[in-house]
């Protein structure tokens, strides 16, 4: 897939779970199983919101044919952001986040994406 269109999909995601987030906190908002839907549209829309810088940076500073080798490497590091986002938020909501904690996690996704990016290159 082109990266044009990787960005429309991003922005397209983005765009319906930031729709989807709206609707449900001025909507069903009081009722207790929202909290898994908000975490599941913060992650939708941070992966979405994610997709379009991850594309620029890739092709900024990639090696060249990157995307033949790793077609799937836009949506896996926006997915990354959103799981990263969805489970500081759930931390939060328990009151277990700090900043330690916070970057612990951060590092771990970090190596794992550093993890597939090398692994083809050896």
């Amino acid at each position: 897939m082109r990266l044009r269109w990787w960005v429309v999909l991003g922005l397209l995601m983005a765009g319906l779970g930031g729709a989807g987030l709206w609707w449900t906190v001025t909507r069903v908002w009081p009722d207790p199983v929202t909290e898994l839907t908000l975490l599941g549209l913060a992650a939708i829309t941070l992966c979405g919101l994610t997709i379009p810088v991850s594309a620029y940076l890739n092709h900024r500073f990639a090696r060249p044919g990157w995307q033949k080798h790793d077609p799937r490497r836009l949506l896996r590091q926006g997915a990354w952001v959103g799981l990263l986002g969805a489970l500081y938020g759930w931390l939060k909501k328990e009151d277990a986040l700090n900043w330690t904690i916070a970057a612990v996690i951060a590092g771990v996704f970090a190596l794992l994406e550093v993890f597939f990016l090398t692994r083809d290159q050896a």
